[in-house]
């Protein structure tokens, strides 16, 4: 686990095992997000997620004051939440909307976050490609650093909350 925070420190991607897909990191930087989107071949206009520690930290960073508690239980079932970025977090997001959860798991991972603070996150795969499952092939695809594990295979729901609730995934 040291090695992966050294990795995010020096604004690297990584890939660690989540609750849900296998997935790759950076941090959360502008240059983080170019690297993570050229990695991917994904195309810029396309959000990242961010993955915080805490419901509380997500929930500080979006504006879904007028729905707090539906939006508190979404990120507790493990889902994600698209929404509009607070006026007072605008520059370090660098986005007007943004995609947002907290995992459920494991807890490598959620240390990880806990030490490095919110990271840009999305699936281990090319865009357009399946979501790779486990650690060696995910460094084997990417040439990275990687967390040992495997994941489970199945996506987070996704919720916009930005004029209302409805779920788009």
């Amino acid at each position: 686990m040291k090695k992966i925070i050294e990795e995010i420190n020096k604004g690297n991607i990584v890939g660690m095992p989540t609750d849900t897909v296998f997935g790759l990191f950076v941090s959360k930087t502008k240059n983080g997000m170019n690297k993570l989107n050229s990695l991917k071949k994904r195309p810029i206009d396309q959000p990242l997620q961010v993955v915080f520690a805490s419901i509380t930290d997500a929930l500080e960073v979006i504006d879904v004051d007028n729905h707090y508690n539906e939006a508190e239980k979404i990120l507790q079932e493990g889902n994600s939440i698209i929404g509009k970025v607070r006026s007072d977090y605008k520059e370090e997001y660098f986005e007007e909307t943004l995609l947002v959860r907290v995992p459920k798991g494991p807890e490598k991972l959620l240390d990880v976050i806990y030490q490095t603070g919110p990271l840009y996150a999305t699936s281990a795969n090319v865009s357009g490609e399946e979501p790779i499952q486990n650690s060696k092939d995910v460094s084997d695809k990417f040439g990275i650093v990687v967390l040992d594990g495997e994941s489970k295979n199945t996506n987070s729901q996704i919720y916009e909350m930005i004029d209302e609730i409805k779920r788009v995934r």
